[in-house]
């Protein structure tokens, strides 16, 4: 039983306070306290991660307070890796901190010297030095100084300081180093905050600083890995389905982190590796591979957040809530009432792996909707509908037989905003057509229109038309390639490969098999000369879209893309075109802005046409959908579009 042992400190190292313990009972033999304490003469002292704790507890005073797992917890640095670690190895790293086993404990972390190294030297703040004297009597070393890549004391806001204690005493393993004796107080280096490295190194401390007081954090490679993909798809980093975006990733990190800071922490980025520690980072949490927790810091920021809020994100991909979800079938007894048990989440290749989810009522009404919701009110949002239903299908045949009510009306009735859906579900269903309306007019609809019908059904309505004109083709080009003619006459010959095939291979010139391949120039694109031409093509474009008579145009990237006829280049080739990337951002519009501009145009029209139109005439002939009119902004400009008719009636009286 040992008499004395000191209490520890807050925040203060195991190691810390073995030394002071060591200071103070003054062994001529070192490996005799390590008997003593541990039950090993040959244990090495070990700063972040100690074992033998079981022993130590077993032989400490009776009310002492103080178990094996409170010493890992508040005494060592565990609590600092265990975040990013799979819950099985942390607590083998435990049980093995516990009893005798401490040769694979580091192995286990994964925090190995060649990953990054930690600090050759037990490091302190000059200030906390103080205020520990101060208030303790005595110097300790803090868990939180001697993490790698905390530089600076996040609660003085001064640079750490070497001490003459080595971190790894390689000439005498045995051997503890008391702060007392060790720290010799500088004058402290104050940060300058407003230099962005200074900031980067005191958000690294304050988030270490979180990871040491929470012990209550549960280690999970599989949230860690959802956080991170929801996250970063939310930024256009990844899709939704996991897969990242490596070089855009890189690229962005590299811009949000300097060079020097990145090299100061050992986390460079080499961009030639398809193996850089960025680009394994997410994708290694599925193998349960480790790395270091700096490193996981590091990207936390980049995406926004502190330690303190990441933790609060939550675990699961609920991208559309964590249900159950209503019911938006307006002719259904659970309309609006959350009937909806399961949503099934699908991941589209194309359209940048956007994320929609599918619900399907007990009514058979199924719905799509495009995630992940961003707020309360997208819970009643439906984008799409993929089945409506019998209950909805039998509500239709009611109405439609109704001549009193108008098609308006009964889009109305069933929750449907266009008079085509209408249409189209009631020739799907086969229901009468015309139909006579309420105005006793019959409503002649073209049948023809709205039925479904698939390419291959329209090809082979006109199969005879396709068929004569390749033949004419044919006469007309009659030493053509195949070449030649599916890249001049792509419509004939596309459609005729896709489903008359076996007629197009018997009226096509034979395929020359033993032509040498043609050897191409090496070319070399000078994407700086490029970038230049295109900005001033994109900006003077904008421009012609803009002023342009007639219906505006919304200025998109894909029309000013076939206005200049390089629509392809805009949408593959922009990460290389920074001067064009950045003229598209400051001249495409939103919704909101095309909406405004077409309101001040359909003004025009009516001042033209000598017309003082009401709000419902306005917003009607400018043609956009309810959520764009319930912008703000949009508001503003319906609201000054009429005032312009007002005053204009005023200065005529």
């Amino acid at each position: 039983m040992i008499p004395c042992f000191p209490s520890p400190f807050p925040d203060e190292l195991l190691y810390s306070v073995c030394a002071r313990y060591s200071d103070r009972i003054q062994y001529s033999d070192k490996q005799f306290l390590n008997q003593e304490l541990f039950g090993d003469r040959n244990v090495t002292t070990v700063v972040d991660l100690p074992s033998h704790l079981n022993h130590l507890i077993s032989v400490l005073p009776l009310g002492y307070g103080y178990t094996a797992q409170r010493l890992i917890d508040e005494h060592t640095l565990l609590p600092f890796y265990a975040p990013f670690l799979p819950l099985n190895r942390v607590e083998r790293i435990r049980e093995k901190m516990m009893f005798f086993d401490a040769l694979s404990i580091h192995n286990l972390s994964g925090i190995t010297p060649t990953i990054i190294r930690r600090p050759n030297w037990l490091r302190f703040c000059p200030l906390c030095a103080q205020e520990d004297d101060l208030k303790f009597g005595e110097l300790y070393w803090h868990r939180l100084h001697q993490l790698a890549g905390v530089e600076v004391c996040p609660i003085h806001y001064v640079f750490l300081e070497c001490s003459k204690a080595p971190a790894r005493n390689h000439s005498n393993c045995s051997e503890y180093f008391c702060a007392e004796q060790a720290i010799v107080l500088t004058t402290p280096r104050e940060l300058d905050l407003s230099d962005p490295n200074h900031k980067v190194l005191l958000s690294i401390a304050q988030d270490a600083t979180t990871l040491l007081c929470k012990h209550d954090i549960t280690p999970d490679f599989k949230c860690l890995h959802n956080r991170y993909i929801r996250i970063l798809a939310n930024r256009g980093l990844a899709t939704y389905n996991g897969a990242v975006r490596i070089r855009k990733l890189v690229e962005e990190f590299k811009q949000y982190y300097s060079p020097e800071i990145l090299s100061l922490l050992q986390c460079e980025v080499d961009e030639s590796k398809r193996s850089n520690w960025l680009s394994q980072i997410v994708k290694s949490l599925n193998r349960d591979k480790v790395n270091h927790p700096l490193r996981h810091l590091l990207l936390i920021r980049f995406l926004g957040y502190t330690q303190e809020e990441w933790n609060k994100i939550p675990n699961h991909l609920d991208f559309f809530g964590s249900g159950p979800w209503p019911c938006l079938n307006p002719t259904c007894e659970f309309f609006r009432q959350l009937s909806i048990k399961e949503c099934h989440i699908n991941y589209q290749k194309t359209h940048g792996g956007r994320l929609t989810g599918t619900f399907c009522c007990s009514c058979g009404f199924t719905y799509i909707r495009t995630g992940p919701d961003v707020c309360p009110e997208d819970n009643m949002r439906i984008d799409d509908v993929e089945k409506y239903g019998t209950i909805w299908e039998e509500a239709l045949r009611k109405l439609w037989s109704d001549s009193t009510l108008s098609l308006q009306k009964i889009c109305m009735l069933l929750g449907t905003a266009s008079k085509d859906t209408i249409k189209r579900q009631a020739v799907r269903l086969n229901l009468p057509f015309p139909r006579k309306g309420p105005r006793g007019r019959l409503t002649y609809i073209e049948r023809r229109k709205y039925c479904f019908k698939t390419a291959k059904e329209t090809f082979f309505d006109n199969l005879d038309y396709y068929r004569t004109e390749w033949l004419k083709i044919l006469v007309k080009h009659p030493s053509a390639t195949r070449t030649f003619l599916s890249r001049n006459f792509r419509p004939f010959y596309n459609r005729l490969r896709a489903y008359d095939e076996q007629w197009l291979e018997m009226h096509l010139p034979l395929a020359n098999k033993n032509r040498e391949p043609r050897q191409y120039p090496t070319r070399y694109v000078d994407w700086s000369s490029r970038d230049a031409q295109l900005a001033v093509a994109v900006e003077l474009s904008a421009s012609n879209l803009r002023n342009m008579p007639g219906h505006p145009i919304r200025i998109t990237r894909a029309a000013i893309g076939r206005a200049i006829d390089r629509k392809s280049l805009l949408e593959q080739c922009l990460d290389k075109l920074p001067l064009t990337k950045e003229i598209l951002t400051k001249v495409v519009e939103t919704h909101c802005e095309f909406a405004i501009r077409r309101i001040q145009w359909v003004a025009e029209c009516f001042d033209e046409e000598n017309i003082h139109p009401t709000r419902k005439q306005l917003v009607r002939r400018v043609s956009m959908q309810p959520k764009i009119a319930a912008n703000p902004q949009v508001k503003v400009a319906i609201d000054l579009a009429l005032a312009s008719f007002e005053l204009t009636s005023n200065v005529t009286v």
